[in-house]
């Protein structure tokens, strides 16, 4: 579409280069590299006063253009799809700070109500999570110190951050583990807000480097989801953009260098980010979303103890002994099953035809476990393959923004961001 206005600006710009420069000659003038196809009626429309181009050097341009088409179709889709690149790092050519060229355009991709459009560009980085981050190689001043912090909290699922400052004495200053700041709704009118523990953390540690910043060295901070890219308040810095401008002024004002470490990939904003529809929307963009069939995933046994179904069998007292035995059998089955889909379901027949039942009923009951028992199944699966859809995203989706950090910032990057992998449980 760029190229379209600027064939348009193409009579405005001969006028000011003819008032600009009288004495360029007339072949200057209608040269072949300022003049389309499109443009020669409105120009000579526009401009009777001046001598058309011959009729060779129009069809020697013909020619140049119609044997360039396909390259140009090319062009334009890579114009297309690599715009935003194109456009905000002229801007950062132009601004003192270099961060805030990226940081609209990030705001601009998770504020886009066209999911798609976002899951393209997610998708143009490719999926291999690890290549677009910085590596850990053990030999970073905070390596050991980080291991052993970590090795107190695996056990932990939840969200926490610590950070670890390097003075430049040789001495290190530990910031202790903060967790999300979740405030009680007092009135049920206003929204509250929570704080995330990066937006914590960093708070802290603006105002430790104001007092000691010119005897900081080095900081590294760890946060076990990746931080966030959007807030449920719009009108609240992200935790990403947060840590961004903090690092960045650290390292203008007195030198310091950051490096970032997370374990799991939180993307834009977890796993509520995208409705069931719009994940949907993800696959039909990945051809290898079949994988996700491939994967052993445990049922969600609580499914089972919460049928209505049964609880309608129970109320005849001569079958509530019989209905509670085969439920807590079926429910200790559950708790330990781990496969595919069809292994659930041929462990969970087996189990329900080798229980008992009066005669009477038996056929009724054996159809009413056999059909909760395959529900259970069915929704544990779908729920399974939407969470690694999901998390897989995300996990493309902060590849993508630390090589767009890399793209805007180069050498100059606020921080480093490194994926820190779980410490393996000791055998």
């Amino acid at each position: 579409m760029q190229m379209d206005r600027s064939r348009q600006q193409v009579p405005d710009r001969l006028e000011r280069e003819e008032m600009s420069a009288a004495s360029s000659t007339e072949q200057q003038r209608f040269s072949p590299q300022r003049w389309t196809e499109a443009d020669v009626p409105n120009v000579r429309s526009e401009r009777e006063e001046m001598s058309a181009p011959s009729s060779t050097e129009l069809q020697l341009f013909l020619l140049q253009r119609e044997g360039d088409q396909k390259k140009e179709d090319d062009l334009k889709g890579r114009i297309n799809y690599y715009y935003y690149n194109c456009y905000y790092c002229l801007l950062n050519m132009f601004k003192k700070n270099g961060v805030q060229p990226l940081l609209d355009k990030w705001r601009k991709l998770v504020n886009n109500s066209d999911k798609e459009m976002l899951i393209k560009y997610i998708l143009s980085s490719g999926n291999d999570f690890d290549k677009g981050l910085d590596s850990v190689c053990g030999e970073e001043w905070w390596y050991n110190e980080m291991q052993y912090h970590l090795a107190k909290h695996k056990e932990s699922k939840n969200q926490y951050a610590f950070a670890i400052v390097r003075m430049t004495n040789g001495e290190c200053v530990y910031f202790n583990v903060v967790h999300p700041d979740f405030k009680k709704k007092k009135n049920p009118s206003i929204s509250p807000r929570t704080k995330h523990s990066e937006e914590i953390l960093s708070g802290q540690l603006d105002t430790f480097i104001k007092v000691n910043g010119t005897k900081v060295k080095s900081i590294f901070i760890y946060t076990y989801n990746s931080p966030c890219l959007k807030r449920e308040n719009g009108h609240v810095d992200n935790c990403m953009t947060r840590l961004l401008r903090s690092a960045d002024n650290w390292r203008r004002k007195y030198g310091i260098s950051t490096d970032v470490g997370f374990t799991e990939a939180w993307g834009i904003s977890g796993k509520k980010f995208f409705t069931r529809d719009q994940i949907n929307i993800y696959q039909q963009h990945i051809p290898h979303y079949k994988k996700f069939e491939e994967i052993p995933f445990k049922l969600h046994h609580k499914q089972l103890a919460d049928s209505k179904e049964l609880d309608i069998l129970r109320r005849n007292k001569d079958l509530t002994k019989f209905i509670n035995s085969a439920v807590d059998g079926l429910m200790k089955l559950a708790k330990r099953s781990n496969g595919l889909i069809e292994e659930h379901l041929d462990r969970g027949k087996k189990k329900i035809d080798s229980l008992k039942f009066p005669s009477q009923d038996e056929d009724i009951i054996y159809n009413i476990l056999n059909k909760i028992w395959h529900e259970m199944v069915s929704d544990s699966a779908n729920t399974h393959i939407q969470e690694l859809k999901i998390t897989e995203f995300n996990n493309l989706v902060v590849k993508s923004f630390c090589k767009d950090l890399k793209l805007f910032c180069r050498n100059m990057r606020p921080f480093r961001l490194y994926h820190i992998p779980k410490p393996p449980d000791k055998q």
